[in-house]
């Protein structure tokens, strides 16, 4: 039995991002999206492959994915002008019924002070925590800039978010890597 192309680190790292998106979605659909995405991009691994891939990247047990709470600031500060947002972004997940982890919530804190939508806010701290884990359960960050593509288009998509007006940069930067971005009216 042959072994297929090794998996490169930015892949590895993509895979892991897209696990910890959802902890609900089935992990065939997971894999599924993976599949699609990494099409005439680079060799998809055996679905049996992404299957352990995206349950080793679950099964991962780290304290910063405990729910957060008011009492995690003992443990895990964050600066005390961020409570306020942080409690407002932390009211919305409850009452939607997904809590925010440690880690999202420290995420929350960092990029508040550039996204003025508590949504948009609360969509981009939890991709910036799925990454933030998925490097650390690879164990490297990326070291050349041919594995930073994946980082380097959801930092144009945060920029878009923060800056409307500097669209052209944005879309300049999601085309250096190949991804075409529609604008849509009202945006």
């Amino acid at each position: 039995m042959s072994k297929g192309p090794k998996i490169k680190e930015w892949v590895k790292w993509y895979i892991h991002t897209e696990a910890l998106k959802n902890h609900a979605e089935p992990r065939d659909s997971v894999a599924e999206r993976i599949e699609t995405y990494l099409e005439d991009k680079e060799p998809i691994p055996s679905r049996e492959t992404l299957l352990k891939m995206i349950s080793s990247a679950r099964n991962s047990n780290d304290p910063e994915d405990n729910p957060w709470s008011v009492s995690a600031l003992a443990g895990y500060d964050i600066p005390p002008e961020a409570l306020p947002v942080v409690m407002n972004a932390w009211a919305k997940a409850v009452v939607e019924g997904s809590p925010l982890t440690i880690r999202q919530v420290k995420w929350v804190a960092r990029l508040y002070c550039v996204l003025g939508n508590i949504d948009g806010l609360i969509v981009r701290a939890s991709e910036y925590a799925s990454r933030e884990k998925a490097i650390k359960s690879i164990g490297t960050y990326p070291d050349k800039p041919q594995n930073m593509r994946w980082l380097w288009f959801g930092d144009a998509i945060f920029y878009l978010d923060m800056r409307d007006k500097d669209i052209e940069v944005a879309k300049h930067l999601m085309a250096m890597y190949g991804i075409k971005y529609e604008v849509k009216k009202g945006r």
